[in-house]
């Protein structure tokens, strides 16, 4: 499944299609843990304040960094706990309802509370941020009480030094100190650009209902993660898996021609009294498998095309039933023949009032099969099957159809043995001018490998569910030597057609 990417996609649309509940198990627990993942949904109210931490000074760096820090305050416990308390609430309840972001490369920064309390939900808001403000004033003024008692201490220390300074040199240095430290002073009081300044820029806003984007946007994406996991799962699983991914790989495995999927009905929809009625099959690929046959014989020869499947339940009997259907339209009598020992299910949908006439061969004594009273092709007086002691003890029957072309079942009493193989297909095919055979399973018996080597074209069936890829790659191996015979048709049965036609 390496050879371009036209396969490897075929192989994961295969994979899709055969595990696809893996893919929607996958989309469904990612949905599921996204859900845990966002919590209960948020029912309430939000109110939004907006307060700016810089000041507005169109040459200063970048401030995310001294945003990102302020921020962190505001979500502090030192900020919140006091809020919490005048509210009569936990501190850490408190912080689940805020929310603090930054308004993208600015110094504003919006506090967003949330509480099913419309009211509530305002006034917390508007006390987080008148909170935060008060603590930052606090913090400046506290700086600036520091700033001024270093600068006073140093200038009550260069005053008393000037005083007893003891030539005009030094004293002129300390008043020059001295009018430095007036000067630091003057500034500590008057400049503050370098300090974060803090103002409400907009009160508590009208109270919203919570938006659901956070919990949506999660949801969104536990879906897309899940149905990644299970696509992968689905993939992995069918790399690993023993069994074949699609008809195609098993047409590939078998180097051979591939038509397509046949859509007939199953052999038991045949099983009623009454002359044979073609259940509709779907006519083209059908028809294209009769033409194809068709010219793998030479003109004037009769032609004989073996089914089989490398497995029971392929859908090998109703193929071969609807081959006979699509080749009766253009001969004028089709030999069918059941080689399937194990399992006559050719036989068993075709005996009963169906068949007409049934002769024993050499001798030419009739067994009448028609009224209630009747027997299987082959069996004795006692419904034992008869011992086949020569090449010539076959048995045909004539199956009355609904309009289209004869016809005749065929075997051999007791049942096909593989060393009368080529008599029974030189007797069927004296019989008609085209010969079908229902071989049955490749892999069981020698029987179905030498009816191969004796056709002109070879059908073979793939299974719709569950084809072994050892399996096909044997029936490979058995079918090499006759590779350019072989066609290879998949099949979708259905048991009750019929009822939906």
């Amino acid at each position: 499944m390496t050879t371009g990417d036209g396969v490897e996609l075929r192989f994961v649309i295969a994979s899709l299609r055969r595990r696809w509940w893996v893919v929607v198990a996958g989309v469904m627990v990612g949905a599921l843990v996204a859900l845990v993942v966002a919590g209960p949904p948020r029912q309430g109210f939000q109110s939004t304040t907006v307060v700016a931490v810089l000041s507005p000074d169109p040459g200063q760096a970048n401030p995310d960094r001294l945003v990102a820090e302020r921020i962190a305050v505001m979500r502090s416990t030192a900020v919140l706990e006091p809020v919490a308390k005048r509210f009569s609430m936990g501190t850490d309840a408190l912080r689940s309802n805020v929310e603090v972001v930054q308004q993208p490369a600015t110094g504003l920064v919006k506090v967003v509370t949330t509480d099913r309390d419309p009211t509530l939900a305002r006034a917390l808001s508007q006390a987080v941020a008148e909170e935060y403000i008060a603590s930052e004033r606090t913090r400046i003024e506290d700086r600036l009480r520091g700033m001024l008692k270093a600068v006073d201490d140093r200038l009550r220390t260069v005053q008393g030094e000037l005083s007893t300074a003891p030539d005009p040199g030094a004293r002129a240095l300390k008043e020059k100190e001295y009018g430095e430290l007036l000067a630091a002073r003057a500034r500590v009081l008057s400049d503050s650009s370098t300090e974060a300044t803090t103002d409400i820029v907009e009160p508590a806003s009208e109270p919203q209902p919570v938006p659901r984007t956070r919990r949506v946007r999660l949801l969104y994406a536990g879906i897309v993660f899940g149905g990644a996991v299970g696509f992968a799962t689905a993939a992995t699983w069918a790399r690993l898996s023993r069994f074949v991914v699609d008809d195609a790989s098993a047409a590939e495995m078998m180097a051979a021609r591939y038509l397509g999927r046949l859509r007939v009905p199953a052999a038991s929809s045949y099983r009623e009294e009454g002359p044979l009625r073609w259940w509709p099959t779907d006519l083209v690929p059908v028809n294209v498998l009769a033409a194809q046959a068709q010219t793998m014989t030479e003109p004037g020869s009769p032609l004989r095309v073996v089914v089989i499947a490398a497995q029971r339940r392929a859908g090998a009997t109703a193929v071969t039933l609807a081959l006979a259907q699509a080749l009766s339209r253009a001969s004028e009598r089709v030999v069918l023949v059941d080689a399937d020992n194990r399992n006559p299910e050719l036989t068993d949908v075709l005996v009963g009032q169906r068949v007409h006439h049934a002769a024993a061969y050499p001798q030419g004594a009739s067994t009448s099969l028609e009224g209630d009273d009747h027997q299987r092709p082959g069996d004795g007086e006692d419904g034992q099957p008869r011992v086949a002691d020569g090449s010539d003890d076959f048995w045909s029957a004539e199956v009355e159809g609904d309009g289209e072309g004869s016809i005749v079942l065929v075997g051999q009493a007791g049942g096909v043995r593989r060393e009368l193989a080529p008599a029974l297909l030189e007797k069927a095919a004296a019989w008609g001018d085209v010969v079908v055979v229902d071989a049955g399973p490749l892999l069981e018996r020698a029987l179905a490998r030498e009816l191969c080597q004796l056709a002109d074209a070879v059908v073979y069936v793939i299974a719709s569910h569950k084809q072994r890829a050892d399996v096909v790659r044997y029936a490979a191996l058995q079918l090499a030597a006759v590779s350019h015979k072989v066609l290879v048709v998949s099949v979708s049965l259905r048991s009750l057609w019929p009822a939906f036609e």
